[in-house]
């Protein structure tokens, strides 16, 4: 199969959201466990049996609202590091990210794969992409926010470097999730040289 990496508009974000299908089930959740000292808070995270669904439809009813919409068109029309996967020619994954300057670090805010394409490897091309654009601006670091019941998101960022540096107290807990870029270097750098993401 053929897969080119190529930057993405809003327009074609907007499409695949409504036409692709990017459920997910999974047989295990991340469960946290809080713990109140004195002078601290700690959490405990342990993977458990449970099996859930993150349907298609939940994603879509997040990018009805306005505001949502309205940020991820200012991020990718100013940031200019999203981009698609097109596999046969059509989309197949996109990722949206946005790079925080104040903080010295590109925050993905979606990271989508159609169900069909996934295990393929088409997603860790989709983030070497967004990893050669934080070298290329240098960024220190990567981050992004994954609900605990999104286990196979977490296992696909953890096999990939990033580490579970915090936890975000909602009604389903999320997972805060970064990596440093100097791990990655190497890396993109080793690419550049074949000329692919």
């Amino acid at each position: 199969m053929e897969i080119e990496i190529l930057h993405l508009s809003f327009e074609e974000l907007d499409n695949f959201i409504q036409e692709r299908d990017f459920s997910i089930k999974n047989d295990f959740i991340f469960m946290v466990e809080k713990t109140e000292e004195k002078d601290f808070t700690s959490f405990l995270i342990k993977k458990m049996p449970f099996k859930t669904e993150i349907t298609s439809k939940e994603f879509k009813k997040e990018f009805k609202i306005n505001q949502y919409r309205d940020r991820l068109k200012e991020i990718i029309q100013r940031d200019k590091i999203s981009f698609k996967a097109i596999c046969n020619g059509e989309i197949c994954g996109v990722i949206v990210a946005e790079n925080e300057q104040w903080e010295d670090t590109i925050f993905i805010y979606e990271f989508m794969m159609d169900k069909a394409f996934r295990s393929m490897g088409i997603g860790s091309q989709l983030l070497k992409a967004v990893k050669k654009a934080a070298r290329s601006k240098n960024v220190s670091q990567l981050m992004l926010q994954v609900e605990c019941r999104n286990y196979s998101a977490i296992s696909f960022y953890i096999s990939r470097g990033f580490k579970i540096i915090g936890v975000i107290q909602r009604r389903i807990p999320v997972l805060l999730l970064g990596d440093h870029i100097e791990k990655f270097r190497k890396e993109v750098k080793k690419d550049e040289e074949t000329g692919s993401y």
